[in-house]
Order: structure tokens, then sequence, then C-alpha cells
């Protein structure tokens, strides 16, 4: 007899855990950032409910409590509607440390509440035992209690270090300007340092997060594998790094050691193995490119977006500044060229926002990113928007990488591009044996044209994609 059909009542308590752990896992936090704001509100809301949802069940009854508490403490989101939510966290988790090993994921929203809100909450008491609990958790330096011990009283504003406390004074610098200033960010630090099972982070760019992240002993084979910025290289960028920690330390934390942090700066340069990078931007400079590839000696995986039209608000204030230095971008890249796996460059909103009046030249050959096998791009990265009827000249094939699979090109349809895809045609089975397919559907193509290199390229085994015009007078009926 099914449930439904039974007069008998049914009680939580006869339900097994996985069935309930299964339920559970629909009440998750979608994590963030989102490029589109709408979206990202949306994204927001949901989380809302979802953390609302899974506080109300660990207070329903026991059973529920404990299966619904690791869900509750996995992802912790800071908001300022609620400022006294993370001091809150901090006093529960220090009285149970155990539930610390839930946590993996923190998020920051907004930026930071004005001193009258923060003070409401965060005496300068309250602040020195947050230190005393930050020195507390394991570190990656030497001594971090006794800059504490040296310098009383604790809010004093100049701190003395000695000579050989150069980690030391960079950590502790950043975290008292975080105190002074934003003292919600100061409490996270010590969920950061609490939390050893911490494997993503979600915060705009602040140099006390990334020095907490970045010395926190982590146990074996734990620590940060996402960390998602807002803000920070360059102008209005997202970005998003990830890698996988290893038996000593996570590739995440040595990035931003060498990146923020100015010391022994030599001796760890390009020794970072890095999984992926990817940004969103709005303005950069060629400086910049260099500054965040600088630390990788290897990458498996790039991807930067300039997305101007995401930032309208800007947008009417001035276009991007910088020139689209695709060059200095390549030459940035080189030192990648064995490791490289995927490589995604669209500079195109940027561009069309910029006009004629920006000068952008071209990439350049990727016949050495011999690792290379997914590539997507633009015309504009292809042949620059200089002397388009030289550059389309070039042979395709003298630019892709030799072991190409999968190629996503942008491009208006021209007479250039169909021939430069018709030379490309006679040359994919000698130099490109190993590409499997092309997506050109960004702009429209003839019908005729369209089903000749279609089956032309299959024929050579390339699956072909294109967006197909229909004629006029098909159109009209």
């Amino acid at each position: 007899m099914s449930v439904a059909n039974s007069d008998r009542p049914m009680f939580i308590g006869w339900l097994v855990d996985e069935l309930l752990l299964a339920v559970l896992s629909h009440l998750s936090p979608q994590r963030g950032y989102l490029l589109d704001v709408e979206v990202e509100e949306d994204r927001q809301t949901h989380n809302a409910l979802v953390v609302k949802g899974l506080h109300s069940l660990t207070l329903t009854c026991r059973k529920l409590n404990a299966v619904a508490t690791p869900c509750l403490y996995a992802c912790f989101i800071q908001t300022w509607n609620h400022l006294e939510a993370t001091q809150l966290l901090v006093r529960t988790l220090t009285h149970k440390p155990e539930l610390s090993r839930h946590i993996q994921y923190i998020e920051f929203l907004k930026e930071r509440p004005t001193r009258r809100e923060a003070a409401m909450y965060y005496t300068p008491a309250d602040l020195e035992a947050l230190a005393h609990w930050l020195v507390a958790a394991k570190w990656l330096v030497p001594d971090m209690w006794s800059p504490l011990l040296r310098n009383r009283p604790f809010r004093c504003i100049q701190w003395e270090y000695t000579d050989s406390e150069v980690e030391e004074k960079r950590i502790w610098d950043a975290w008292n300007f975080t105190r002074d200033y934003n003292p919600v960010i100061f409490t996270t630090l010590v969920v950061i340092s609490l939390a050893d099972n911490l494997s993503e982070v979600a915060t705009s760019t602040n140099n006390a997060i990334q020095a907490t992240i970045a010395f926190k002993r982590f146990p074996s084979n734990c620590g940060p594998r996402v960390l998602r910025l807002k803000g920070g290289f360059g102008n209005f960028i997202f970005g998003t790094f990830k890698a996988t920690p290893g038996p000593q330390v996570s590739p995440l934390q040595d990035y931003f050691r060498i990146s923020t942090q100015p010391f022994d700066s030599e001796n760890l340069e390009s020794s970072v193995h890095m999984e992926e990078i990817a940004l969103e931007i709005f303005d950069i400079s060629s400086e910049r490119f260099r500054e965040i590839l600088k630390p990788c000696s290897s990458l498996k995986s790039f991807s930067c977006r300039w997305s101007p039209i995401e930032f309208e608000k800007y947008i009417r204030q001035r276009p991007p500044q910088q020139m689209i230095d695709l060059p200095a971008l390549r030459q940035a890249l080189s030192k990648l060229s064995k490791s490289l796996v995927s490589l995604t460059i669209d500079p195109l909103e940027a561009a069309l926002l910029a006009g004629t009046e920006m000068r952008t030249e071209a990439l350049g050959s990727l016949r050495d990113f011999t690792s290379l096998k997914e590539l997507e791009i633009s015309g504009l990265v292809l042949w620059g928007n200089c002397d388009t009827v030289e550059n389309t000249k070039l042979r395709l094939s003298s630019i892709l990488p030799p072991y190409l699979r999968t190629l996503r090109i942008k491009v208006e349809w021209t007479d250039h591009f169909e021939h430069a895809l018709r030379i490309l045609l006679s040359e994919v089975p000698s130099l490109l044996p190993h590409l499997k397919f092309i997506d050109c559907s960004w702009r429209l193509a003839p019908r005729v044209i369209a089903e000749y290199f279609t089956a032309a390229f299959a024929k050579n085994g390339v699956k072909l994609t294109l967006s197909i015009s229909e004629p006029i007078r098909e159109q009209l009926r």
C-alpha cells in the first residue's frame, strides 16, 4: 500500500538521512558573482530565501537540525542588511569550533557600511578580541603574536616592527586598515581564519581578505580552489581564479602572495600552476595583463572579455581609455604557450564603443601554442581593425595553433572572410589535421555559400556551424 493511501501518520524521524540530504541539496545558494545586473539581483534574492529556509529548518526538530546545520553553515553570505550576522557567527564559531568545518563558501556583497552603522555593533573591546582570535589561527608566517603584543594599545596609529617582520607587517597593516574602516570585513577575516575547509570566496578586492587567504595554513590538500574578485585589476573587472590545492599549499595562495605582496616576489615569480583565469573587463592596460599573468608558470585556461555594455552607467561618462593592446597580451601569454589548452579573447564590445578612432592591432600568430586546443576569438583579434583588406589575406592556418580542435570566431560575413575561409578549407588536412569544429554563426551567411562550406568542411571531418540568411523573396512570402 502506498503512503498516499495509508491512514497512518508520517513522521520526519522515519525518513532516512540520505533522503533528507537529497531534498536539502536543492536548498543551496547560487554562487556568484554574475555580470548581468538583473540576473545578479535574482541570484541574491534566491540566496536570501534559501538561507532563511535553512535556518527555519534547523529550528524545526532535532532530526532536521542535525541534517540542515551543515547545509546552513556551508555557505556564508555577508550582507549589509544584517550587520550583526557576522559578529553572531563568530561568537557561534568560537563557542562551537566544530561548526567551522562546514564552511566552504564565503561571499561579500556591496561596499562597506558607514562608521556610524559599524559603531552600533563593534566596540574597541570587540575588535581587540577579534584580533586575538585572528592571531590564534594557524599561519604560514613565523610569528603573528609579537607585533600584537608589542604595539599597545591595540588601536594605536603607527605600529612598530622589527626588520625581520616583513610578512607580518604587510598582513597586520592590511588588517589594521580594515579594522578602522570596515570592521564588518575585519570580523569576517576571523571566519576565514577558522574555516579549514574553505574552498571558494567571492569578494571585492580587499588587501586584508587576500592576505588572510594567502597566508592561512590550511590542512593538506585543502584550501581555496576558486576566488572570484569584483573590482581590482584594471577598471570595473570581474575576475575568476581557479586552482587545485596541493599537499603543502594551494596555488591560489601562492598566486596572491606574489601578485599582491611585494616581498619575496623574485623567489616566487612564475612558480604557480593555475587552472583558470577568466576576466570580464571594462578598461585595462597592457601592464595589468603582465601583472595578472606574472605569477603563473603554467595555466590551462585563460579568458578575457571586454564587457563595457554591462557597465552602462560608466559608459555614459566615458568610453574605455586604454588602447586594446592585443600584441602585449600575446606577449604576456607567450610564456604559457606549452600549457595553455583553452583561450578566449573577445574585445568586440569595447572596440565598437571606441569606434574607428582607437587603432587595434591583431593578436599575432598562435602557431607556437602547441597545447592550445580550444580557441574563441573575433575577427578583430585575428586581423585587427587596421588595413582590413591586407590583413584578411593572411592565411588562418598561419595564425591558428597546430593542434587546434575547436574554433569559434565572431566576425562579420564579408567577401574577405569568405576568401580566408576558402583558403582554410584547402589547408585543414595538412596544417590543421586535429581541427574538428568551427563556429562562425555570429553573423548571417548567404544560404548557397553556407551550404557549400558546410558540406566541404564535412568532407574534411570538420563540423562547420553557420547562421543562414534567407533570400529576400523568401522573407516576403
